[in-house]
């Protein structure tokens, strides 16, 4: 389309160019006619004079003198553009100038005197190179005026095809393209709708699966409580009867019940997490956040003379019970991933940071400010190639005899920020401890 406006475009610029030079050739053509013209009519005045002596035929003479100079004047300007024609214009616009200056030397001249007769036939040569010079001028003119004219009849002719053909290759060309985004709207909104079908059922199995998680966790209740109930009174009623084997197997079980009440707790824990439908977030002091969680982690805190400095933390929109959850998780790990002997040594920092220095980011966070919060021990560390496992639910890096635990905790911590849009990000080095970086969104 844009080829062919332009061709359209420079047709139609053509056919006003030449129109334009026709035109001119025409009014250069028309000019040349009439100086000569003017000259003839001075002439018939001169002679009318010389016959009858009567002043009245000046009159034409004079008054075609004042129209010539004024048309040889335009035709000398004309002639600027046309530069095939220029010499032949300059040299009748002076044979013309001559012939008008040489009438006026007869008029004013004495008949009887000598030289007369020749001034008359100087005067009849210029008279007849001007009338000469100005049929060459027209002949030229013409011959170009033929040649303009048979270029700008066929821009004439050829300038409506060029439209018609640009207006139907338009409509074809708008038709096609409405074919293929129709085609591609239906295409889309096809696959809009299996998406949202999709979405909906991936939505009914997660819930369904939520759902589970919780009764299966809740039911599981019960009969664990009856297994470790019945273990107690197993031991305390038949302790004595019981051989080393016998305690030992009651113990495990006991251990292993524990255990077991433990996951259950972090299970629904986290189902409780997953099942928060909408966000009820109020303004919430990180501080005070901490320093419940402290509180909680007091006697821990004590056990393994744990040192945990803080920064001043932000108040945020959040869910409060949410928060305190996440920040207990980091700190109980920080605490519990210690080697044997050292001294837990927790620092809590905290920045603003913009969407663009966190990894995994969603498309449109890039110029969202975050409030970053980092939480950095120096306890046994990991190799970061395990990064994306420790936040998978039930993952564990280490053994249950090393180190307690559901391997539930840090998958709460990123769904906990997946409830409030954040992110959370970790890095360590084996031995030497690890950072958490959490990161939520400023209002």
């Amino acid at each position: 389309m844009i080829f062919l406006a332009y061709l359209s475009f420079a047709r139609l610029q053509n056919l006003i160019e030449y129109g334009k030079l026709v035109d001119d050739t025409n009014h250069l053509k028309y000019k040349t006619a009439r100086c000569l013209s003017y000259l003839k009519d001075a002439e018939t005045g001169q002679r009318g004079f010389l016959l009858t002596q009567d002043s009245i035929y000046l009159d034409p003479m004079n008054l075609a003198k004042k129209k010539i100079y004024t048309s040889l004047d335009e035709l000398s300007i004309l002639a600027q553009e046309d530069k095939e024609n220029i010499r032949l214009i300059t040299e009748f616009k002076n044979v013309s100038l001559q012939r008008m200056k040489r009438l006026d030397q007869v008029i004013l001249a004495d008949p009887n005197a000598e030289g007369y007769n020749n001034k008359l036939i100087e005067g009849k040569q210029l008279m007849d190179n001007a009338r000469i010079l100005a049929d060459l001028i027209i002949n030229n003119l013409e011959k170009k005026l033929s040649q303009r004219e048979i270029i700008k009849n066929r821009y004439v002719s050829l300038t409506p095809i060029f439209m018609i053909l640009l207006s139907l290759i338009s409509i074809l060309l708008i038709y096609f393209a409405y074919r293929i985004i129709s085609n591609e709207l239906r295409k889309r909104i096809s696959m809009q709708n299996e998406l949202q079908y999709n979405v909906e059922a991936l939505k009914r199995s997660n819930s369904e699966l939520e759902q589970f998680a919780y009764v299966a966790s809740h039911d599981l209740q019960e009969p664990l409580r009856k297994i470790q109930s019945f273990g107690d009174r197993l031991i305390l009623k038949h302790r004595e009867k019981l051989d080393d084997d016998g305690k030992f197997i009651i113990d495990r079980m006991q251990n292993a019940a524990e255990r077991m009440q433990v996951l259950i707790n972090d299970l629904l824990s986290y189902s409780r997490i997953s099942n928060t439908r909408t966000k009820k977030f109020i303004p919430v002091d990180l501080n005070q956040s901490l320093k419940s969680v402290l509180d909680v982690l007091n006697e821990d805190i004590i056990k393994k003379n744990a040192k945990v400095t803080t920064e001043n933390l932000p108040v945020i929109r959040a869910n409060d019970s949410q928060m305190e959850q996440l920040i207990q998780n980091l700190l109980t790990n920080a605490i519990k991933f210690m080697p044997e002997g050292r001294i837990p040594e927790i620092q809590i920092k905290y920045s603003e940071a913009t969407g663009r220095e966190i990894q995994s980011l969603k498309p449109g966070d890039e110029n969202k400010m975050f409030h970053k919060i980092s939480v950095s021990d120096n306890g046994i560390g990991f190799e970061e190639q395990y990064t994306d496992r420790i936040f998978i639910i039930f993952q564990r890096l280490h053994g249950k005899s090393e180190f307690s635990g559901s391997g539930i905790g840090l998958a709460m911590c990123k769904k906990i920020l997946h409830n409030h849009d954040g992110y959370i990000e970790a890095k360590s080095r084996m031995k030497q401890g690890s950072e958490f970086n959490f990161y939520l969104p400023k209002d």
